[in-house]
């Protein structure tokens, strides 16, 4: 924590931006940037030009898992919201516990 504890705030960033009604897409953004402006902080963690560029393409492969898990969600939960499907799971679900 004491030579690399800056390289934690990103991290506050994004809780703070998401319990600020951000999008999780904003809140993304400006982590990144923050974890590129705190890494000139120290000698250490200083990343180059370069390094950025390899950084920013990992990460955006490693975002396609979650997003098109993100989809198929959003996908069936659209099916559920149009077909009603929900309000009829939750009447037979309270039909069975017995409560009217």
């Amino acid at each position: 924590m004491i030579t690399r504890g800056h390289m934690f705030v990103p991290l506050v960033v994004i809780v703070y931006m998401m319990s600020a009604g951000y999008t999780p897409m904003y809140a993304c953004i400006y982590s990144t940037v923050a974890v590129v402006v705190l890494s000139f902080l120290r000698q250490k963690t200083r990343m180059g030009f370069w390094t950025i560029i390899k950084a920013l393409e990992e990460s955006a492969k490693n975002t396609l898992g979650v997003a098109a898990a993100c989809a198929c969600a959003g996908i069936v939960i659209g099916v559920i919201n149009l077909t009603g499907l929900g309000l009829k799971f939750t009447s037979i679900v309270l039909l069975l516990a017995g409560i009217p």
